[in-house]
Parts: C-alpha cells; structure tokens; sequence
C-alpha cells in the first residue's frame, strides 16, 4: 500500500460509498434498487445473518441476493459466520459470482452483533458481562471489515443499517438516563455509532413522511442534512458543495448522485 495522487477515478468511487441509517420499514432496502445495475455489472446485495428484510430485496435479473439459511436443528458459532460472511464478501467483491457494479450490504447492525459475540466467546449473545477492552477488539474487527470493502475497485458501495438514539455524553452521578441530550445515530454499539460517520461519504437517514392529503401515499426520503433530532447524516464534501444540497430528497440514488456530479461539475 502507498500514497497515490486523487484522482477522478479514485474521486468517483470515494463519493460512491454509502450508509442508509433508519428505522424498520422506512424503505432502505427497497431503495438499493436506484444504485447502478445493468447487464454489465450487477448488485449484490448480502443480508447479514439475523436480517429480515429478504422480501424487500429488489426484484431484477441484475440483482443477487444472499441470505443466511438457518438449520433449525444446528447452531453455529459466531466466529464461523463472521468467518463466512467474509468469504463471501471477498468472494462478491472479487467478481468469483458475477461482475460487480454495486455491493450492498444489509443489516449492519446485526453483523456487529456476530463479531462482538465471536469476540467475546459467547457472552454477548448470552447477556454476560464481558471486559470492556473487548469492545476495542469487536470495533476494530468490524473496521477492518469495512475497509475492505470501501476500499475495494467495486464502483459503488452501500449498506443500511437501523438508527437509534445515542446519548451526547455519559452520564453524571445522580443524574438519569432521560436528562441526557441525545439524538439519533446509526444504531450500533458504543462509540461506533458515532465513529461509523467518518467511515462513509454519504450518511443518509430514511424516514416516512405522511401527507397531510389522506389521499395520497406517503413519502419515502432521504434526510441529507442533520436537525435538532437527527445527527447521524451528513455528505462529505467541499461547503460549497454540500450548503446546496436540500435537507431532504427522494430515496433514490440516481437522485443524489446527479445533485452531486452536477455540482462536482
């Protein structure tokens, strides 16, 4: 590995990697769809191991989905599905099931929950106490993972992941739980819920806006810029850039993308 001068090519593919933070039901697995697909290069979309969003994965004979198959009557162990998760992401990323345009990745949040279950011999999953330099061990693990994969030639990188609200600051002696700010962050454990913002150039939240007309259906968007609740989105780039984007757009990444390339441009 060494220093390389940024390109376009480089710029592309940095501007190409995204984090879909929100509830469920909110629509980030049926938004995968608007990522690049075509008979050149399809998506792969891999649904982490405890992820129920398999119906909502986009119907297109450009579109592999892969999903965890659980033996009702075996129980593997957290390393050997982290192991196997990663194969099959080197494997995808590698071109060895198909040309690759984009790689989705869904249901961060309970691969997170593998690794710390692996790290920990079996006491996340059981809900025991466990040292808490563990943690450091899981985050950097999970890191590793994402590195790989962001950093890989595929043009186009995304992962959802549900949201949750994350306190400001740790707590104060005598105080409660409910008297520390908090706002809403991609919901994962510890610091990574807020460390995870560093790791994408896109961090979008998926919301549902209902219409005020009962008649018409209600809205699916993406929220670009952080509020008073949200802070767990935001879109790197120079401010000249980013200050124009609207605070909300539809979930489509053909969307984004142009607003982005055009002011790139």
């Amino acid at each position: 590995m060494s220093f390389v001068e940024l390109n376009q090519l480089l710029w592309e593919r940095m501007r190409s990697r995204v984090l879909i933070a929100g509830g469920p039901n909110t629509g980030k697995t049926t938004s995968l769809v608007t990522f690049p697909h075509d008979d050149k290069g399809g998506m792969h979309v891999l649904l982490y191991p405890g992820e129920k969003g398999g119906a909502s994965v986009p119907q297109d004979p450009y579109v592999k989905g892969y999903v965890w198959e659980v033996d009702p009557g075996k129980k593997l162990a957290s390393a050997a599905i982290v192991t196997q998760v990663g194969k099959l992401t080197t494997e995808i990323l590698a071109g060895k099931h198909g040309p690759c345009q984009t790689f989705a990745g869904d249901g961060l949040h309970k691969f997170i929950g593998y690794i710390l279950d692996d790290v920990t011999g079996g006491a996340f999953f059981d809900g025991e106490e466990f040292e808490a330099r563990l943690y450091g061990r899981a985050y950097q693990v999970f890191l590793d993972y994402l590195n790989d994969v962001t950093q890989s030639a595929v043009e186009n990188v995304v992962f959802t992941a549900w949201d949750g609200s994350e306190a400001d600051r740790a707590k104060k002696p005598g105080e409660k739980a409910s008297d520390i700010p908090s706002h809403t962050y991609p919901d994962l454990p510890g610091r990574l819920a807020k460390l995870i913002m560093g790791e994408f150039s896109v961090v979008v939240s998926a919301q549902t806006h209902k219409s005020r007309d009962p008649a018409k259906p209600q809205q699916y968007l993406w929220q670009l810029q952080r509020d008073d609740t949200v802070w767990g989105c935001g879109v790197k780039g120079p401010t000249e850039v980013t200050s124009k984007l609207p605070k909300y757009i539809p979930q489509d990444w053909r969307v984004l993308g142009s607003l982005l390339m055009g002011e790139k441009k």
